[in-house]
Order: C-alpha cells, then sequence, then structure tokens
C-alpha cells in the first residue's frame, strides 16, 4: 500500500467514513466540453449522515482504460471499437476492469474550504469564459462547489477532522 492510500485508509478509518465509488458513465465534465472522461457515482457515509457527489476522472484514465481493453481482448477489439465507451463501462461495473480512482482522490478533490463568491472561483480555479454560456455552465460548478463543501462540513463539525482532510495529499 503507497502512503496516499494509507493517508485515506486511516482518515477513513480514524472518522468512521466509508466511500462508495460506482462508474456511471462516460461523458464530458460540467467544465470541459473537449473530452470524454469516467464519470463516477460517489456516496460519502458517516455515521448517520452521507452525501453523494458526481467525480470525473482525467482523460488519461479512460485512455488507460481503453488501452486496457484492447490489450486484454485482443479478438474483440474490432468489434468493441465502435462503442468502446460502452464496453468499458460493461467491463468497470462487472469488476472486470480494475477502478483507478481511489478513496484518496475522492477525499483529496472534494471541496473542504472554498467560500468565496462566483468571481473568486473563477480567478483561483482559472476557468475560461469567453461567453454567456460559459459563465452559466461555470455558476453551476460553482452552486455544486458551495454545496459540496457544505456537506461536507455538515458530516465534518470537527476542525480536527476537516484540517486532516486539507492535509492528505
Amino acid at each position: 500500500m503507497n502512503e496516499y492510500t494509507e493517508q485515506a485508509k486511516n482518515f477513513c478509518e480514524k472518522w468512521g467514513v466509508e466511500i462508495n465509488i460506482k462508474p456511471f458513465a462516460i461523458d464530458k465534465a460540467p467544465w470541459d466540453e473537449e473530452e470524454d472522461r469516467v464519470h463516477y457515482k460517489i456516496e460519502i457515509k458517516r455515521d448517520n449522515k452521507r452525501f453523494n457527489l458526481d467525480f470525473w476522472g482525467s482523460i488519461d484514465e479512460l485512455k488507460k482504460y481503453t488501452s486496457q481493453v484492447v490489450k486484454k481482448y485482443p479478438s474483440k477489439s474490432r468489434n468493441i471499437a465502435l462503442n468502446m465507451n460502452h464496453f468499458i463501462m460493461e467491463k468497470l461495473n462487472s469488476g472486470r476492469l480494475d477502478i483507478k480512482i481511489s478513496k484518496y482522490d475522492v477525499l483529496t478533490a472534494i471541496e473542504k474550504s472554498f467560500d468565496g463568491s462566483i468571481d473568486d472561483f473563477i480567478n483561483e480555479f482559472e476557468f475560461e469564459i469567453n461567453s454567456r454560456k460559459d459563465y452559466i455552465k461555470m455558476e453551476n460548478v460553482y452552486h455544486e462547489t458551495i454545496k459540496q463543501r457544505r456537506n461536507v462540513r455538515s458530516m465534518f463539525p470537527e476542525p480536527e477532522a476537516i484540517e486532516e482532510l486539507q492535509n492528505i495529499q
């Protein structure tokens, strides 16, 4: 087990956290209309509290899955090329491909502290706004980010837990 996995495992054990990761689809993230990514549904539970969030893997992750499928199923690769995304999702959901994201990835990605305005959000994360459509898209992402932070703060009212969560790196 590497140190990153160990950090996530220790945090989850100490604070009684359960994280469920479920592949959902292959689609574009709300902030990126260029490339497909694996879209996961994440459930985070602690005691009697729970919240769900959407999580997108990296572009590179999808390329790795594609490469893995071609290597693992060489006789089928021609037939599945047109439906590669569907085939990858089928294999992820059946457990025939290992899910690449981990509890560590989720814990480091969830929003724990951002509390600024939408303009602060756009500037901090360096989103490019070229049209009203871009602004509306980022406004939706901003509201989801604030909702996520509220959920995290509700689940972890202890300042020590938030500090430990912020220190997972």
